[in-house]
């Protein structure tokens, strides 16, 4: 037989605890790890999500958003019009005038609505 001292931090507190509530501090501790990780995860595809959606609206009516862009004269405006035209928020709106016109193509589309189903799936399994 042997001694333990099992001390672990409670709360902020460190306390002495025998083996029955060392297991249950840290198995408490570590479902809220777990928690807060899928919280994070899901948040960044939901987040994920929004542009890949916007991003299909745009590429769904391509000429248009292109007519937009060019017939503003600079890109609050084209933004706003943007944002008008298609209801979309301003992070979406942002984030297709930042985007390189070589990416709006068809074949992107495909990976585009391929990967919004992933998403949806993986945000559902979370």
């Amino acid at each position: 037989s042997f001694g333990i001292n099992n001390v672990a931090l409670v709360d902020g507190q460190p306390l002495t605890l025998g083996l029955k509530e060392l297991l249950e501090v840290y198995l408490d501790h570590r479902f809220e790890v777990v928690r807060r990780r899928s919280e994070f995860r899901r948040a960044k595809r939901r987040d994920r999500l929004h542009l890949v959606e916007g991003l299909i609206v745009a590429l769904l009516d391509i000429d248009e958003v292109i007519r937009i862009i060019r017939d503003s004269d600079n890109s609050a405006q084209a933004k706003e019009r943007l944002m008008a035209h298609f209801s979309l928020s301003e992070i979406q709106t942002q984030y297709i005038l930042d985007t390189p016109l070589r990416r709006l193509t068809r074949f992107d589309r495909i990976e585009l609505e391929s990967e919004r189903d992933k998403l949806d799936g993986e945000i559902e399994a979370l």
